[in-house]
C-alpha cells in the first residue's frame, strides 16, 4: 500500500473511511436527534464527490464503536510512516484495532504511539508539524513524536500550539491549512504569533463558525476543497479555491465534520 503524506494540500491519492454503521449520537450530543437516512445519504453523498474527484478510499471494518467514523484521530501518516494513535476516550480506544488489522501485510514503517496523541491534532506543514494541545494530545505524545522521527534522521520542527481545549475538541476544528501560504485560523487559537510566522496569510473565521466546524475541510489538492458550511465556501470561492458544498448536518451532530471523517494515508 503507497503510503507518504508531506502536507495537508497536496492532490489527495487515498483516505482511509468507515462506514457509519454503527453511527451514534454519545455525550454531549445526547439532546439531538439522529436521521439515520439522511446521514446515510449525506455520507454516500461524500464518499461519491471524494470519488469522482480521483481520489481512493479504503474502509476499515465497522466494529469498534459509535464513533469510527471519525477515522482522522486513530492515526496519522508522516512522510512514509503511519502512526497509530494513542487514544485518550478510553471509550474510543479500541478503534485503533481496526486500522491495525487493515494495515497489516500492507505496510511495513508502523509506529504505535505510547502517549496520549489524536490525528485531530497534528497537522503537517512540509518540515513543520503542527501538534495541538488538546485535551486528547499531550505535550509528552507531541515529544515522543519528535523523538521518534529524530531517531529515524528525520528533520522535522514540532510545534506544539494551544488553542481553547474545553471549547474545542482538536487543532484541526480551529485550523487548518489552504496552500504553502495560506490557512484558515480562529481566535480559539491562543498561538496564532507562532503559526503566522510559518504560515504568512491567515484568513479568521468568527467564533459562530468556527463552532460549526467551518474549519474541518478536506482539502483535495489543486485548490480544491471539500466543505459543509457556507460560510466557508463563500470565504474561498473569493480567494479562487474550486469549492464543493455538502450538507454533512447529520454527522454533525457528533462533534466532527469532514476532516474528521478521513485519514489521508497518500498525497501524490
Amino acid at each position: 500500500m503507497d503510503i507518504s503524506h508531506k502536507n495537508h494540500y497536496e492532490e489527495i491519492g487515498t483516505f482511509i473511511m468507515c462506514y457509519p454503521s454503527n453511527f451514534k449520537l454519545l455525550h454531549f450530543s445526547l439532546l439531538k436527534k439522529l436521521n439515520r437516512n439522511k446521514m446515510f445519504k449525506q455520507y454516500n453523498d461524500f464518499i461519491n464527490l471524494l470519488i469522482n474527484q480521483g481520489s481512493k478510499v479504503q474502509f476499515l471494518e465497522p466494529i469498534y464503536g459509535a464513533n469510527q467514523v471519525f477515522t482522522r484521530d486513530i492515526g496519522f501518516v508522516i512522510d512514509d510512516i503511519l502512526f497509530i494513535s494513542k487514544i485518550a476516550n478510553k471509550n474510543r480506544a479500541k478503534e485503533t484495532l481496526a486500522l491495525e488489522e487493515y494495515i497489516k501485510g500492507k505496510h511495513k514503517k508502523i509506529y504505535k504511539m505510547k502517549n496520549p496523541i489524536e490525528g485531530g491534532d497534528v497537522l503537517i506543514y512540509n518540515d513543520y508539524i503542527f501538534v495541538g494541545m488538546s485535551n486528547r494530545t499531550s505535550m509528552s505524545g507531541a515529544l515522543e513524536l519528535g523523538n521518534y522521527l529524530k531517531s529515524l534522521n528525520k528533520n522535522y520542527t514540532i510545534i506544539p500550539i494551544n488553542f481553547n481545549k474545553d471549547k474545542m475538541l482538536h487543532l484541526d476544528c480551529v485550523f487548518n491549512i489552504l496552500d504553502d501560504n495560506h490557512a484558515v485560523i480562529s481566535n480559539y487559537v491562543y498561538d496564532k504569533a507562532i503559526i503566522q510566522k510559518i504560515i504568512k496569510n491567515l484568513y479568521y473565521l468568527d467564533d459562530k463558525t468556527t463552532c460549526e466546524l467551518g474549519t474541518n475541510f478536506i482539502n483535495l489538492g489543486k485548490k480544491r476543497i471539500v466543505t459543509s458550511h457556507k460560510k466557508v465556501k463563500k470565504l474561498l470561492e473569493k480567494l479562487g479555491y474550486k469549492v464543493f458544498y455538502l450538507d454533512y448536518s447529520e454527522i454533525l451532530k457528533a462533534g466532527g465534520g469532514f476532516a474528521c471523517s478521513t485519514l489521508p494515508v497518500f498525497r501524490k
